[in-house]
């Protein structure tokens, strides 16, 4: 992010809302590019989050089944 290099390098000060618009713009090009019209970008990036935290709850009881660990025998060093 240029801003925060200009900010390391002492050439402007840091503010906060340059970083809030860059964050912005950038949620505004990925994960809210489909969000319904009208919702914040910040909403969007909930949203995906959610989304992504079902889809590891899905997952989890899957990977925990007997039938999906693997054991080994665990030697020790010499």
């Amino acid at each position: 992010m240029p801003h925060l290099s200009d900010v390391r390098g002492e050439k402007t000060p840091f503010q906060l809302a340059t970083v809030l618009l860059y964050v912005k713009q950038t949620a505004e090009t990925t994960v809210a590019k489909n969000s319904k019209p009208g919702m914040s970008p910040w909403d969007a990036v909930g949203e995906s989050i959610l989304e992504l935290v079902q889809e590891g709850s899905n997952l989890l009881p899957l990977a925990l089944e007997t039938d999906s660990v693997t054991k080994r025998e665990i030697y020790p060093l010499r």
